[in-house]
């Protein structure tokens, strides 16, 4: 079944500590985001296709979609709206020392990515990145014989 705005759905789980919110946004899981060295799993990418309003909390949980950027299918998960949103001013600055990583996820890229692209590295907190820092991407060439 696929939903759009205005449509309703519906949804299991509401009875089990689930926050006092009307609002939540609706996301649809997908792979997980591996270290390609480790191959330790550094998070899952989730795709935001949708906003909903609880109407009724049952079970099951009624709600509406009240803006759906994609198809919302079954399987889709629900996590309650963000209060306040996700900061996004910054002071671009370098990091301290010598970074290494690597790119794993492009996002709107098939192979290539440019100036202002986004892109998962296989870096985070642990490794001291912090909101701000800019990073240079460099690939290695091949060996010319």
């Amino acid at each position: 079944m696929i939903s759009a705005t205005g449509n309703n759905i519906f949804a299991r789980g509401f009875e089990n500590n689930t926050p006092e919110t009307d609002r939540y946004s609706v996301f649809r899981p997908s792979d997980p985001l591996k270290d390609p060295r480790t191959d330790e799993i550094l998070g899952f990418e989730a795709l935001k296709v949708g906003e909903a309003a609880v109407r009724d909390r049952g079970p099951p949980a009624k709600l509406q979609l009240t803006d759906a950027s994609r198809e919302v299918l079954k399987g889709d998960r629900l996590m309650p709206s963000m209060a306040q949103p996700a900061q996004t001013e910054y002071i671009p600055q370098v990091p301290e020392g010598d970074i290494q990583g690597q790119i794993i996820r492009l996002f709107d890229a098939v192979s290539q990515v440019g100036q202002n692209q986004v892109v998962v590295l296989n870096l985070g907190k642990r490794e001291n990145m912090q909101v701000g820092h800019v990073l240079q991407v460099t690939q290695s060439g091949g060996t010319a014989t």
